[in-house]
């Protein structure tokens, strides 16, 4: 959950919260609360759109259960989005993100993704996209190969008023 502002046309500010669970190899569950903050630009060039994103996020796991539990880890991410816009409905996109650990000082993983956007309406949007998630520079790098769906859904809290 979040909320965002669009600055002029091109330019969104956002905050978010997000609360997540993962199944972990011995069948527990690792409860993670996360806070992060955006900041993109977009431009469209003729039947193109290209957006680059950055992202800060500070994320506490497992906070009464680990001695860690209590030190946030902070990231900052970058991502880069080309969607092709053939028509108002479909929308194919590729997109590269690279996550920067700041105490670390390196880049240590890459996600690469394609997909394919589809319009309901103006309220609602589906996806579906192929996400390869690459470790860098650590030792022993893991990859993941995931085939997802997301949803969309805008409403407005806000409307302009005119006189």
């Amino acid at each position: 959950m979040g909320i965002h502002y669009t600055l002029y046309n091109n330019i969104k500010i956002g905050a978010y919260y997000r609360f997540i669970r993962d199944k972990q190899l011995d069948d527990s569950y690792s409860s993670k609360h996360r806070y992060y903050f955006d900041a993109a630009i977009k431009q469209k060039i003729k039947k193109f759109s290209l957006q680059f994103r950055y992202r800060f996020q500070s994320q506490w796991a497992d906070i009464y259960s680990s001695e860690s539990g209590k030190i946030p880890q902070a990231i900052s991410r970058y991502k880069f989005t080309v969607r092709f816009l053939p028509d108002k409905l479909f929308k194919p996109f590729l997109a590269i993100e690279a996550f920067h650990d700041p105490e670390e000082g390196i880049f240590d993983k890459m996600r690469y993704v394609g997909g394919i956007e589809y319009e309901l309406d103006k309220q609602n949007m589906i996806n579906v996209f192929y996400l390869i998630q690459k470790e860098i520079n650590v030792k022993a790098p893991l990859s993941d190969f995931i085939i997802g769906t997301g949803y969309d859904f805008k409403f407005w809290i806000f409307s302009s008023l005119s006189a």
